[in-house]
This record gives C-alpha cells, structure tokens and sequence, in this order.
C-alpha cells in the first residue's frame, strides 16, 4: 500500500507540472477521510466521477454524485461494466476497465459532453435516485418475497452472520440450503483459528 501510495502521488504530482500552473492543480489527492458536509461540497463542484472497479458492490457515490450536482448542472459519469450502481445509472458511459483505449475515450467524451446532453442524462440519474428511495427498495423487496411464498408454503428463517445480524428465508422444499448451512457451522465450530 505505501508504494501505492508512492506511485500515486507520482503520478498526481507529473500531471500537475504537465497541466497545471502556480493555481491550478488538476489531481488534488487527499489522504484522509472527508467529513459529510466536505464530501458534499467536493462531491458539488466536481466535473465528472470515474469508477473502474473490477468488483463492486452497491457503489453509492455516483447516486450521490447526482443528487450533489441537482437537477441544473451536468454530472458526468465512466462507470466500469463491473459497478453494482451502472443498471441504475443508465446514461453514464460504460466501460471495461482493463480495455484501457476504451476508458480514455470515454473520459474524453465525459468531460466535452454536450450540455444539452449531459442535463439530459443527470436529470434521468436525478429522477432515478429520487424515486429509487430505500424505502422503496424494501418494500418492492417484500412484494416479490410475497409474491414468491404462497400461503401454503412455510418460510423457514436462519440467522446468520456475526451476533446473528441477518436473517435468511427459504422455502422448506429448499434442501440444499440446510445442509451445507450446518457444514458451515460444523467447520467453524472447528477450526482453531478465526
């Protein structure tokens, strides 16, 4: 990680002798947490987020992103293909992130979007994030968990993670579930370490 670290600010510093001047810096690296309020700010004058990971998860920095930028600025987004968010974030531009030519051509296309465009696209990710609440997650969660278990067929629930955090549902008919679950749970109770 230090070398990381190293190459990075490397890099940032080369860039900025490259582009920059006495008052501009086009990489600014911060090495430390940002509070909320700071995220928001630097989260509102930002020109365009970039996100190649490889895995991800519920990546939310590009919904926030959008609701930072609001409805009358363009909010520019390079997703890779890999993001949990890209579905949701239909007009961003999709990329693999080991197709390096492909990358910089739409970090390129990001940044010289057409305003018409780029509002045209934010609004969609505005709209999207707004209507697409947590609350409405859960509850269309449900439904389909619902919609999946008739009156008839029992749930059956486990508790699972650290301090029993989680609960999982599965239908009884579910068999392979149980067994490998208690695998699990035999294996762990064994091992020595943790």
């Amino acid at each position: 990680p230090e070398s990381a670290v190293a190459d990075l600010k490397a890099m940032a510093a080369e860039i900025n002798q490259k582009h920059g001047s006495e008052d501009y810096a086009p990489v600014m690296l911060h090495e430390q947490a940002l509070s909320f309020s700071e995220t928001v700010a630097v989260l509102s004058i930002t020109d365009l987020v970039f996100i190649t990971s490889i895995r991800d998860g519920a990546n939310l920095l590009p919904f926030e992103y959008s609701i930072c930028r609001g409805r009358d600025q363009s909010a520019p987004l390079v997703l890779s293909e890999f993001s949990g968010c890209v579905g949701a974030m239909t007009g961003c531009f999709r990329v693999n992130p080991w197709d390096i030519d492909t990358v910089a051509s739409s970090l390129n296309k990001a940044l010289l979007i057409d305003q018409k465009r780029g509002l045209l696209e934010q609004n969609r990710h505005y709209e999207a994030v707004m209507k697409n609440t947590t609350l409405r997650w859960a509850q269309k969660f449900l439904h389909k968990l619902h919609d999946n278990c008739t009156s008839e067929e029992n749930l059956q629930f486990e508790l699972m993670g650290f301090g029993s955090q989680i609960a999982v549902g599965y239908k009884s008919t579910f068999e392979y579930f149980v067994p490998h679950h208690q695998r699990v749970l035999t294996q762990y109770g064994q091992a020595k370490t943790r």
